[in-house]
């Protein structure tokens, strides 16, 4: 079976991160370091990319208030998404 990455799904670098989040730099790291935010996904090279679909997620999860724990999870399952798509 060939393994594909849907081009249909758009994606977004990090300065278009921060820019729809609000967030330096420096903060979305420490976010996906502490499981608060998905890490990027390797395209080659040095270059990795976020998926639109998960900043979007994110956004309403913070408009929704959720609690660290509660974001926490939610980061997990996304992560785990990409696996069953083989994003990662």
């Amino acid at each position: 079976m060939k393994k594909y990455i849907d081009m249909t799904m758009p994606f977004m670098d990090r300065k278009e991160v921060c820019a729809s989040t609000l967030k330096s730099k420096s903060q979305l790291y420490l976010d996906t370091n502490e499981g608060l935010f998905p890490a990027p996904v390797k395209i080659g090279g040095r270059r990795v990319v976020y998926l639109s679909c998960e900043v979007n997620e994110m956004i309403g999860l913070w408009v929704n208030q959720l609690s660290n724990d509660e974001i926490k999870e939610k980061v997990k399952l996304m992560i785990a998404s990409r696996k069953l798509h083989n994003l990662t």
